[in-house]
């Protein structure tokens, strides 16, 4: 059975029974979940599920080749910077990998576009981040405290995205 307390929003699950794999989309109470499968939701109990198997060729793929195949490219070339950090618009092929793997192509691509930005000499840019969980969003913001080049850092839309701005 799985642990409720363990899971995340979109990670890869099966039940047991059939076999299908779908994803967790968030707990409806202590013991039922919300299960996406074919773009439909149902609540189901917890106990007829377990996670599925992982996918061996998404963590076997560098960042590297991911750039070059299927990722959304990030124009950081005019004042209005931004890059949405949800892994359905970044990399959309991504969007059953296992969460530690999908944050840290988050990461990846957010320093990717903090250094475009600073070599392009922007003044601000927007990080899209969302509310969901948090956890995305502690890491974007430590990050973002660790650079000596940002000066400014604002929570915006209800704390789905921040802005940043950068030392002259």
């Amino acid at each position: 059975m799985l642990d409720l307390n363990n899971l995340w929003i979109g990670e890869r699950i099966m039940t047991i029974e059939g076999h299908l794999i779908g994803t967790f989309e968030g707990r409806k109470d202590n013991e039922r979940i919300l299960f996406k499968y074919n773009n439909q939701v149902f609540t189901t109990h917890i106990s007829e599920f377990e996670l599925a198997p992982e996918e061996e060729f998404v963590q076997q793929m560098t960042f590297e080749e991911d750039l070059k195949n299927k990722s959304k490219q990030v124009n950081v070339h005019h004042k209005n910077a931004k890059i949405d950090l949800h892994i359905e618009v970044l990399a959309p092929h991504l969007s059953n990998a296992i969460p530690a793997r999908i944050l840290q192509y988050q990461k990846e691509r957010f320093t990717q576009f903090i250094d475009d930005c600073i070599r392009n000499r922007l003044p601000n840019a927007l990080i899209i981040h969302g509310k969901g969980e948090g956890v995305l969003r502690q890491e974007i913001r430590h990050m973002i405290s660790l650079e000596p080049k940002i000066k400014l850092q604002i929570s915006v839309n209800h704390d789905g995205a921040t802005e940043i701005w950068f030392n002259s």
